[in-house]
């Protein structure tokens, strides 16, 4: 069959300025100061020359366009791309692993769908993306990369298992995020860029400002700007997990998710190399967790360098048992695991401490009186390695390795079968040599990259014995 070029859809043109203008964003604020002294200098108004600098990029998302095509042959994908130096893209349907679907909810109307085509290459993202084509392109592909396939396996397959997120589930998932965190210090980022690219006068004036204000205003203040990141944070997650769906067909685990945007994808399960079971302070109060994969794939579920959430809460009594009709290599009931004895627990207790020693002498130095407030991050460090320690646990079963670690008052235990542990390091210090102790790290697959779990301060025979049990 003869291929024949095609190309985006027109609205790809406005997704293409919309994403330059996101990339050239905090450059074009840097910049601010320069542009507006150039204007200044040559009798120019600083508004004429950003509004002729958002033309050019636009005029340069047209040309991107126009020499942006693709072409779909009997047997294999070609996308044709780049303005000065051309860039062809030939992608054999028989390596196609999977094909990702993201869609704005603005065109739904419109049936319009980003895909991004991923291949068995180790390359650190999709090998390929059409910005915006028609959903029914991915269906074409589709059926083109099986059309080899036996008539028998073409058939639809029943979903094996399924799995739906509860109202009730979601919300608590989105009340018990500490995703707050990152959107303080977002804001925080932000507002340092801003205020170095503000006039000097308009910092002055608004640190006057400031001071005028009373205590209580500013108690306020704050209290205000906590509740707007605490609602949008949650708010981010309800649309983040509206409606999550995930089911297991044939040997693949198929996902949709979102509401502002649509993500469908699909993870080939014998590409999955972990699975982790995780929870903040908060979700281990309210006995819920999120279970997430560590997978040999491009696919991050928007989470960059995250790996793949397939259950985002769920009861912790009952996740092992729901988990394992789609990945059946998972026990079904929640492991035993070995504990650390209490004698054990000052070493973590003594190096959360020794972190933040030099801040308190810092803040007490520098900061006086209020750096007498810096003490209080002695008993939150104690808390914190008490609570690493409670966390660390070990087991081997089922010809697999499970550990369990906490960081930042946040639990991960983490399930990896033999075949897939990529290696197992054992150190052991001079001091720890003296009292039979070694730290383990376990170096596992994510995407084309590596994730390291380390448990800490484990016995020796231990750790000798996980050793001897990798090396079989």
């Amino acid at each position: 069959m003869p291929k024949s070029s095609r190309r985006l859809h027109p609205l790809a043109i406005v997704l293409m300025f919309v994403g330059s203008i996101k990339n050239w964003f905090i450059l074009g604020l840097m910049l601010f100061p320069v542009i507006s002294n150039f204007a200044k200098q040559f009798s120019f108004s600083g508004f004429f020359i950003y509004t002729i600098l958002i033309l050019l990029l636009f005029a340069y998302d047209c040309f991107r366009y126009a020499f942006f095509t693709y072409e779909i042959g009997a047997d294999s994908l070609t996308i044709n791309s780049g303005l000065i130096v051309r860039k062809h893209t030939h992608i054999p349907f028989e390596r196609i692993q999977s094909i990702e679907q993201n869609q704005w909810f603005f065109f739904k109307p419109f049936n319009l769908v980003k895909l991004s085509i991923e291949t068995a290459s180790q390359s650190d993202k999709a090998e390929a993306t059409l910005p915006l084509v028609k959903a029914t392109v991915a269906t074409e592909i589709e059926q083109r990369r099986t059309q080899d396939v036996p008539t028998e396996v073409n058939k639809v397959i029943p979903a094996l298992a399924t799995y739906q997120i509860a109202n009730r589930d979601l919300n608590l998932y989105a009340l018990t995020s500490l995703g707050i965190i990152p959107i303080f210090i977002a804001l925080s980022w932000v507002y340092n860029r801003v205020v170095d690219v503000l006039p000097s006068t308009w910092q002055t004036n608004a640190g006057q400002s400031l001071q005028k204000l009373s205590f209580a205003y500013l108690i306020i203040v704050i209290v205000v700007v906590f509740v707007i990141g605490l609602a949008f944070s949650y708010l981010n997650i309800l649309q983040k997990y509206y409606h999550f769906n995930l089911a297991r067909v044939g040997n693949r685990l198929e996902a949709e998710r979102g509401l502002f945007k649509t993500n469908h994808y699909s993870l080939p399960i014998n590409r999955i190399q972990a699975v982790s079971f995780k929870q903040n302070i908060l979700r281990q109060l309210l006995q819920l967790t999120t279970i997430t994969t560590n997978t040999a794939s491009k696919q991050d579920d928007d989470d960059k360098n995250e790996n793949i959430t397939i259950m985002p809460v769920i009861k912790d009594n009952a996740a092992f048992s729901y988990l394992h009709p789609f990945i059946n290599w998972v026990s079904l009931d929640a492991p035993k695991l070995q504990k650390l004895t209490p004698n054990r627990y000052w070493l973590f207790i003594r190096n959360s401490v020794a972190t933040v020693l030099i801040p308190i002498f810092l803040c007490l130095w520098f900061l006086r009186p209020w750096g007498w407030l810096s003490l209080l991050l002695i008993p939150w460090a104690m808390g914190q390695g008490w609570y690493s320690a409670k966390s660390t646990g070990w087991l081997i079963e089922n010809d697999q390795l499970i550990l369990q670690t906490g960081h930042w008052f946040n639990r991960s235990l983490t399930v990896i079968p033999h075949l897939n542990i990529q290696s197992l390091a054992f150190r052991q210090s001079v001091w720890m040599t003296r009292t039979h102790l070694a730290h383990l790290t376990v170096n596992v697959r994510q995407g084309n990259g590596n994730q390291e779990v380390e448990v800490r301060y484990l016995p020796e025979n231990v750790v000798r014995d996980i050793y001897k049990w990798y090396r079989q």
